[in-house]
């Protein structure tokens, strides 16, 4: 059997195997930065108008890369995750658009995700 065949047989199941843990590149602190202010403004100016979804519908397909952007610090509060789509390299830093996950709230605890957001460059 040919290298290439072998690699054509196998790439389903390695692109259905992609995860958090195959994105080891860094999302860097500048784009986290801008990502992280973002959202706080679009939070604090149009909090009713985000249209949050269940963790099952809401989330991007592939492999992802996850990075905390702050909780919330009070009793019910949330706990804001970035979800970046990361595409076959893994660099989060090339995604055009981020997701995000909170989870928390009032009992019962619920995941819930927003998103596509676009990433404005700021070069």
């Amino acid at each position: 059997m040919s290298a290439s065949r072998i690699n054509a047989s196998n790439l389903a199941s390695r692109t259905a195997a992609l995860t958090d843990a195959a994105a080891p590149t860094k999302l860097g602190d500048n784009r986290l930065g801008q990502i992280r202010s973002a959202f706080q403004k679009k939070v604090i100016e149009n909090g009713a108008s985000i249209t949050w979804k269940s963790k099952e519908t809401g989330t991007p397909p592939g492999a992802v890369h996850r990075q905390m952007l702050f909780a919330e610090q009070r009793m019910g509060g949330y706990v804001y995750t970035a979800i970046l789509p990361v595409g076959q390299d893994g660099d989060p830093n090339k995604s055009s658009n981020y997701y995000v996950e909170r989870y928390g709230g009032k009992a019962p605890y619920s995941t819930q995700v927003a998103g596509p957001f676009p990433i404005k460059n700021t070069r």
